[in-house]
């Protein structure tokens, strides 16, 4: 046995000491970290893999703030890649898999299939050549004059009256360029053809919606559509899920459990690292540098840092081990950048913007938030009225509830949960509207901070060059509002 008389430290024992900064206007801070090889985020915030934070909704949410959403592993495979392939549509900026039917088809058919997704349909032939389009408009004359066994091919707006452009002619142009397309052409929908064939789909929904809402920089992949990861364990299923969800589109597999310096984690991360070398890795939890050390060997691009800090989480209460979270990050980034990977902070944030900026500050490239983002009007579940007030549901991951929802979703059984110790609990949060808006509080907080401290940009923020001080308890209660009642 063996005491370590070190102290370690949360992010409420200390604060950050100012330096001189010469930044003129702090909206012009640039937010901007990579994460991994692949994945760069313009705002380092990850919506938490927890099944009362991260679902579909969400995950488009982060995705187009800039952010990361990572839907959680407590559902079906089914569901999970349903999640992803959502996110994947979702105001992409190439639709690159458009509703399209065969030019084969009758009236009926293609009836039916509008009346289950809602859209027009492109019309293409065996060999995916694009033929027309059939729209509402193409519709109207189809109600006054056929009947449903009529062929799509006397309906449709054939493609020599259509607008389209060839995959290679999109190389430099910018939104602004290809809504001048679509509204000088009096056109919503702008096909995409490669040699004749079907690539994708531009519209001037997606195209407005980008340039109008340009405050925050979206986070898309390589084919203009928004990043989304998913969560996997490291047991039964996690093999057959990896490969379903990334099939469906995922950008980032975060392998997660609650003890990530753990063999079974390893393992995991090894065989997904084998079997997809290109993917992104993010594994965890950890809080020590050897943890880091490990699974960054194993082929992990990013290590999740936390062991008990989140505010559902009781781990170090129910099991005595854990470690403050600003020392944890301190020491695990230290390690990360010696083995050229990142870490993600992953809790203990205590609501406050100014512990994320700190986290930032310790060497993470991101914190991974949880009850911050709770509440919000894209966490997944109902509103519900509590002592006349809005209220959502968090509950913690490692808690009996958690469990037992995921063993009803996937058919297992629940009967070892009545033996079982838990390590979340569960509870509720003030009902708080659209995450946007806290996003948009966080990225004002952070960029104050870099001012703080001279950075123009957050790449630029240099953890060696940052000064904590630690502060009293006295410290901590003259930082926040103190001598009046808030409104």
């Amino acid at each position: 046995m063996s005491l370590n008389y070190d102290p370690y430290y949360t992010y409420d024992d200390v604060l950050i000491k100012p330096k001189y900064s010469d930044i003129t206007s702090r909206k012009n801070v640039s937010l901007t970290k990579q994460l991994t090889p692949n994945i760069k985020l313009h705002v380092p915030i990850i919506s938490s893999n927890m099944d009362t934070i991260t679902e579909d909704i969400m995950a488009i949410e982060m995705a187009k703030l800039g952010g990361l959403g990572i839907i959680h592993r407590y559902c079906t495979i089914d569901s999970q890649v349903e999640m992803v392939k959502k996110v994947k549509r979702y105001t992409n900026y190439i639709i690159t898999e458009p509703y399209t039917i065969d030019e084969s088809s009758n009236m009926g058919e293609v009836l039916s299939k509008i009346k289950n997704t809602n859209k027009s349909l492109l019309v293409i032939n065996s060999d995916n050549i694009l033929k027309g389009i059939i729209t509402q408009r193409d519709l109207i004359h189809f109600n006054s004059i056929g009947h449903s066994d009529h062929a799509v091919l006397d309906f449709m707006t054939a493609i020599h009256k259509m607008i389209t452009i060839e995959r290679i002619e999109l190389n430099g142009l910018e939104i602004q360029d290809l809504i001048k397309i679509l509204t000088s052409n009096k056109i919503q929908k702008l096909p995409i053809t490669e040699n004749g064939a079907l690539y994708g789909l531009i519209t001037l929904k997606d195209m407005l919606d980008r340039s109008v809402n340009n405050i925050f920089k979206p986070n898309l992949d390589a084919n203009s559509q928004l990043v989304v990861g998913c969560a996997i364990g490291v047991n039964k299923d996690y093999l057959e899920r990896a490969y379903k969800v990334i099939n469906a589109g995922c950008d980032i597999i975060c392998i997660d459990v609650a003890h990530g310096h753990h063999q079974l984690c390893g393992n995991a991360v090894k065989e997904i690292r084998r079997l997809y070398p290109e993917i992104s890795i993010i594994a965890g939890n950890v809080c020590t540098a050897a943890g880091v050390e490990y699974l960054a060997k194993c082929g992990a691009d990013c290590v999740k840092v936390g062991i008990g800090p989140g505010g559902i989480c009781i781990t170090r209460r129910q099991t005595g081990c854990g470690a403050p979270q600003l020392t944890s990050v301190i020491k695990c980034a230290k390690k990360a950048k010696e083995l050229g990977v990142t870490v993600i902070a992953d809790g203990g944030h205590n609501g406050c913007i100014g512990n994320i900026f700190k986290a930032l500050c310790c060497g993470s490239s991101a914190s991974m938030l949880g009850g911050m983002l709770s509440g919000t009007l894209e966490t997944p579940g109902q509103i519900y009225t509590k002592l006349d007030r809005k209220v959502k549901q968090i509950r913690g991951m490692a808690g009996i509830m958690s469990n037992y929802n995921k063993a009803e979703k996937l058919g297992q059984s629940t009967n070892n949960l009545e033996t079982m110790t838990p390590e979340g609990v569960e509870g509720y949060v003030t009902y708080k509207g659209p995450v946007k808006d806290i996003i948009n509080q966080i990225c004002g907080g952070l960029r104050s901070g870099l001012s703080y401290v001279g950075c123009n940009n957050l790449e630029d923020l240099n953890p060696d060059e940052i000064e904590f001080i630690l502060i009293t308890q006295s410290g901590y209660q003259e930082s926040g509002s103190h001598g009046i009642s808030e409104l």
